[in-house]
């Protein structure tokens, strides 16, 4: 995948994925545990809403490029 005008590999946008996904599922516990703390435990939905949202970008990218592999294509 070309990004302003250098190569980024199918492997670090993986990698990429990861933290992102892990990211958003520390913030989305941590929201959750807070809204529950507060007596909002209803809004636990906060938590989903960040995970799509980590997720989502790859798939789109993934679907674009027209594969679900999880080897880097051939250069």
């Amino acid at each position: 995948m070309w990004m302003e005008g250098r190569w980024i590999s199918p492997t670090f946008l993986r990698t990429l994925q990861g933290k992102a996904t892990f990211l958003c599922l520390t913030a989305g516990s941590t929201a959750s545990l807070i809204f529950a703390e507060l007596g909002y435990g209803s809004y636990l939905y906060v938590f989903w809403i960040l995970l799509i949202l980590a997720t989502t970008p790859y798939q789109i990218y993934q679907y674009r490029n027209g594969y679900q592999q999880t080897s880097p294509p051939d250069l």
